[in-house]
């Protein structure tokens, strides 16, 4: 091997080394992006999975403290069941638990 065919393979070797780097580098970068968009998303959905039943919550909770109220006011179950639409079954669950 001649000194310009020496020359010449360096630089190959050279460009190899820099194209191979900076795969590696766009690599991690990208990888780096899809995370950050990934936690970003999952966060959404958490949160917004977390507020339908936080308010679901809600709602049996404010209809459980009705259903109680009106029994302790003396309505009958039957009553119960006329005024609040919920069925008969579902009003002696609030009032049992």
């Amino acid at each position: 091997m001649d000194t310009h065919e020496y020359i010449a393979y360096q630089r190959s070797i050279k460009s190899y080394r820099d194209i191979k780097s900076g795969e590696i580098s766009s690599y991690e970068l990208g990888m780096e992006k899809g995370e950050k968009l990934g936690l970003e998303k999952g966060e959404k959905l958490g949160l917004e999975k977390g507020e339908k039943l936080g308010l679901e919550k809600g709602r049996q909770s404010e209809r459980r403290n009705l259903v109680q109220t009106l029994n302790q006011n003396g309505f009958a179950v039957e009553d119960i069941v006329k005024a609040t639409g919920m069925s008969h079954s579902e009003v002696l669950s609030y009032l049992e638990g």
